[in-house]
């Protein structure tokens, strides 16, 4: 029985700042995804970021995304995970 990593099953919407619509950019973000498939708001940190303008719309996809949770041993457990979310024409 080897390890399951979380998997995204739908992230949250993803709401481009205004004035950026059509801007690339790309934001890294870390955070544990817990036992019931949701990020733990208060692990998400950023680990990279091509314009600090994306970072609170990329947390907020992450906080309202929903994961498959990650599995280890066939049980259910809390996991850290590094994710990017995409802007613009990426």
């Amino acid at each position: 029985p080897g390890d399951e990593p979380p998997q995204m099953i739908s992230p949250g919407p993803l709401r481009v700042p205004s004035g950026f619509e059509g801007v690339p950019g790309k934001v890294t973000l870390s955070f544990i995804v817990d036992t019931l498939g949701r990020a733990e708001s208060q692990s998400v940190k950023v680990v990279s970021s091509t314009n600090k303008v994306f970072e609170p719309a990329a947390k907020d996809v992450i906080l309202k995304a929903n994961f498959k949770p990650g599995r280890n041993g066939g049980r259910t457990v809390r996991v850290l995970v590094q994710q990017p979310v995409l802007f613009g024409s990426n």
